[in-house]
């Protein structure tokens, strides 16, 4: 995973503020997050498995909202 990929799939999840909730998230250090933004830190496998399911469960979660409400 690119850093560039990464802050899109934090922006889609949380924003423009996404670095720390993305953190909290996926359990990692917001400063290791931010570094992993700008290519100063590599993006691991594990990091973008848990990426990945933020993003799954995101959209499970929307699913489920719009079934329940008419969408």
């Amino acid at each position: 995973m690119t850093p560039s990929l990464l802050r899109a799939a934090g922006e889609l999840l949380y924003g423009p503020r996404w670095q720390a909730e993305l953190a909290r998230e996926i359990g990692r250090a917001r400063s290791l997050v931010a570094r992993m933004a700008t290519g100063e830190n590599a993006v691991t496998a594990d990091t973008w498995a848990l990426v990945l399911a933020a993003l799954k469960k995101r959209r499970v979660d929307i699913s489920a909202f719009l079934k329940s409400n008419g969408g």
